[in-house]
């Protein structure tokens, strides 16, 4: 009896291990499709573009001038995606542990969010790629746009969330943070593109939040904020109210961005979904903490 458990258990075991090893290399096949996709589309745009900004500065027609500025607007944001899927497969979490140590002209944690939010608000200014997001929040008052995309022009270059707050609450969502003031200490530099890898994962992050609060009600729309430090890990989570049976249909791309930066990063995001609200946490290790140990550690041996 016992003999046959064990056999049954082991049987078990063999055959969860077959599954995941067949698992993971089709994720490593649909990854490698991606890549190679992503790499000729690149190079596709780049030629695309510069034909399409000679073009606009020569053309005299009005209306040809803003045919040209929305294909422009279109092809530059599809070679941002591209250009963070090919990103998104490159680097490791030494490369972050580099730029955290070499971080004299680096950017702060604190900054990188604000952009971030920053990215995601303004694309819902733009009619031709994000439409239905637009209209979820305006419902085609052209007069509600106009003057919600002046006062962002007043705002949208001001690193404080106290401004960013005053206008969502009046256009968009309740904007709350917690402890986002703590994130300011927090310094990452570039050498290695990792201040620009969290600026795209946290880009893709808060426009999906952005996009998809829209479609509740304006009164119980918010996006939640959240830095929380310890000596061992950061974790920055994103919530936001949204409808569980919206219809509306993703790529999917965004996902796997944030899927492939978080390996990066060497923990898997946390996705909660409950009662109307979405939220993602991304946690990595707190180098930072790490770094001044170091430094501490040497300054002591340096006095004995």
């Amino acid at each position: 009896m016992i003999k046959a458990i064990r056999n049954k258990t082991e049987k078990e075991r063999i055959f969860f291990q077959i599954q995941k090893t067949e698992l993971k290399a089709r994720l490593d096949e649909r990854n490698k499709v991606i890549q190679d996709l992503s790499h000729h589309i690149k190079n596709l745009i780049s030629s695309v573009i510069d034909p399409l900004e000679r073009i606009h500065r020569s053309s005299s027609s009005t209306e040809h001038k803003s045919d040209i500025e929305n294909a422009l607007r279109g092809t530059k944001l599809i070679r941002e995606i591209v250009n963070a899927m090919n990103l998104s497969f490159q680097g490791s979490i030494e490369d972050f542990q580099y730029d955290i140590e070499k971080n004299s002209n680096g950017k702060s944690l604190n900054h990188i969010l604000i952009k971030s939010l920053q990215y995601a608000i303004s694309n819902m200014f733009d009619a031709k790629n994000f439409h239905q997001f637009q209209f979820a929040y305006f419902k085609g008052e052209r007069k509600l746009v106009r003057e919600a995309k002046s006062d962002w022009q007043k705002v949208s270059g001001i690193e404080e969330f106290e401004h960013l707050i005053n206008y969502t609450n009046r256009y968009f969502f309740y904007l709350e943070h917690l402890n986002i003031e703590r994130a300011e200490q927090y310094l990452i530099g570039d050498d290695k593109n990792s201040t620009l890898k969290l600026l795209i994962l946290f880009q893709e992050i808060l426009l999906n939040a952005v996009k998809y609060t829209g479609f509740v009600e304006k009164e119980k729309r918010f996006i939640k904020i959240e830095f929380i430090e310890t000596n061992e890990l950061i974790q920055i989570r994103v919530a936001n109210s949204y409808l569980p049976d919206n219809k509306i249909k993703s790529s999917g791309l965004g996902h796997v961005i944030i899927e492939n930066f978080a390996k990066l990063l060497k923990h898997e995001p946390e996705i909660q979904k409950q009662d109307g609200i979405y939220s993602i946490t991304i946690k990595f290790q707190n180098f930072w903490n790490h770094q001044n140990t170091q430094n501490g550690e040497e300054n002591e041996n340096t006095i004995r």
